[in-house]
């Protein structure tokens, strides 16, 4: 699929991120290793395809939340056989201890604080459970964070380093297939958290949470491309890298 035509309407769209899904489950095939285990989808988002893909997996319990409205009524369509509901990232309607595996894709960037986001996340991991995180880097160029729908060359501007009421003009006065697009992903990229890796690495330590797996990956329309040697090289892997992912083990105490 051609970066243009990812956003013609909510149907392309769903298969390119269902594609996505796919390719995670060849780079970490543990993951989906869920007969007979709970799993949670945090911000499962409208189109809902990480957790409508899981719940296809047989014997598999998997929930999933959203903190948008509309979002939780879309994705109950699309994820049938998911437990669905309304809730905050960073207050997690669940017990103590109950998944075996947490899921935050796409997701850490665009809450409002990254730190009770996965404080929460871990408190509802089993001890030995898995936590998997995957996110764009804030200085990722060109960004991430869906602003290149926009097309060339317009969507591979470095938005994060220009004043926000240029990037609103620009991003505004674009025309896209999809209606009121151009004012979603404005309203996304402003309320952006700007998390990068160092930071988020912080945060992993200060959780004491055990990495089991990660990686560094430069993201094309239909495949990513891993460059985890870039790991090794501060700055720049935090420019370079479009999306980070890695798999975290809860310490058992």
């Amino acid at each position: 699929m051609k970066l243009r035509d990812i956003f013609n309407n909510q149907k392309s769209y769903f298969k390119w991120r269902l594609e996505k899904v796919k390719r995670l489950k060849k780079r970490f095939p543990q993951l989906f290793d869920i007969s007979k285990k709970k799993v949670l989808d945090i911000g499962c988002g409208a189109q809902a395809p990480l957790c409508s893909f899981l719940s296809k997996i047989k014997k598999a319990k998997v929930f999933a939340g959203d903190i948008e409205h509309s979002s939780v009524v879309s994705a109950k369509k699309i994820a049938k056989k998911a437990i669905i509901s309304k809730f905050s990232a960073e207050k997690l309607p669940f017990k103590d201890k109950y998944f075996d595996i947490v899921f935050l894709l796409d997701v850490l960037e665009h809450v409002k604080d990254p730190v009770k986001t996965i404080k929460e996340a871990k408190r509802v991991t089993k001890d030995k459970g898995l936590i998997f995180i995957e996110f764009s880097p804030y200085y990722a160029y060109p960004t991430g964070h869906h602003l290149y729908a926009l097309g060339f060359p317009k969507g591979f501007l470095p938005f994060q380093l220009l004043p926000l009421s240029i990037t609103k003009y620009i991003v505004l006065n674009s025309t896209l297939p999809i209606k009121n697009l151009p004012q979603h992903l404005f309203n996304q990229f402003k309320d952006l958290n700007k998390i990068g890796v160092r930071q988020f690495k912080k945060i992993i330590q200060a959780m004491k949470l055990l990495t089991l797996d990660e990686r560094y990956c430069i993201v094309l329309p239909q495949k990513e491309i891993e460059i985890n040697f870039i790991s090794k090289l501060p700055i720049l892997n935090e420019i370079i890298t479009m999306s980070y992912s890695g798999i975290f083990k809860k310490a058992e105490f």
